[in-house]
């Protein structure tokens, strides 16, 4: 048995980096042609292709929100990309970014600012030192 959804789940808050769809700027969704302008029909960027569904290796689909099968691959933003650069729309429909950054309309560097908090710092300190000292542990057994 595996521990790492309960290791996730204690790691996870509302500025943890996932992958997300941004429903305020993709909803309402349908199909339309490249030519129309999706704000005089009342729609939003989303052309509800699935593209994003069917490239997910788990078969998810992330506008239905944050999902446990996340794998976090970015093949959903990857293709969705393809299919705004066809469209003429800006990228960034589907993207890594925090919860709070979606509600909180905040740009690229309060992002960083609020990603690199001291919980984000000191687990990674912990890792580092755990690493070093298995790494030396493992050092000092080979001689």
């Amino acid at each position: 048995m595996c521990p790492y959804a309960r290791f996730q789940s204690a790691m996870f808050d509302k500025d943890t980096m996932i992958i997300t769809y941004d429903p305020e700027r993709g909803e309402p969704r349908g199909p339309r042609s490249r030519k129309a302008d999706p704000k005089a029909l009342g729609m939003g960027d989303c052309v509800d292709c699935e593209i994003c569904v069917h490239v997910c290796p788990t078969g998810i689909d992330i506008r239905k929100g944050l999902q446990y099968d996340c794998i976090g691959c970015a093949a959903c933003i990857d293709g969705c990309n393809q299919v705004m650069d066809r469209m003429g729309y800006p990228r960034g429909l589907i993207r890594y970014t925090t919860e709070n950054a979606l509600a909180m309309k905040l740009d690229r560097p309060a992002i960083v600012r609020r990603v690199l908090r001291p919980r984000v710092l000191v687990y990674t300190a912990i890792l580092l030192a755990v690493t070093l000292a298995l790494f030396g542990h493992w050092r000092c057994v080979r001689r």
